[in-house]
């Protein structure tokens, strides 16, 4: 049995304060995956016919915003679908969202995933 997603936790840090958070993000975190290593680790699964998507998460990968547009345009230039997850908590408001969605879209983002559970909207 093959997995077909290499998922990124590019970071802990997160505005969520959620208490079931599974990763222990918070606003204070300073712990990361440093760039140069996501983009060796997504050009070791290109190279692994059964790896077919790249998944980003945090924290809130957006707020690496630059770091998250450069490995989704590295994945995707190596054929990867990609997708990412965040809570939107960096959104100041809906131009902002649009103008950083669009962009990812046109670097190669597939898929945005927006948490809206309970304790994501309760923030």
């Amino acid at each position: 049995m093959f997995y077909n997603t290499l998922g990124f936790q590019m970071h802990t840090k997160c505005f969520g304060g959620c208490s079931m958070c599974s990763f222990s993000c918070n606003a204070t975190s300073v712990d990361f995956l440093p760039l140069p290593l996501i983009h060796d680790f997504i050009k070791q699964a290109a190279d692994q016919r059964h790896i077919q998507h790249i998944a980003f998460s945090g924290g809130d990968p957006f707020l690496r915003y630059e770091d998250l547009r450069s490995a989704i345009q590295h994945a995707s230039s190596l054929h990867l679908e990609t997708s990412c997850f965040t809570n939107a908590f960096w959104c100041k408001n809906s131009r902002e969202a649009e103008t950083r969605i669009r962009e990812l879209e046109k670097v190669g983002l597939d898929i945005i995933r927006i948490s809206l559970d309970y304790q994501h909207t309760r923030h």
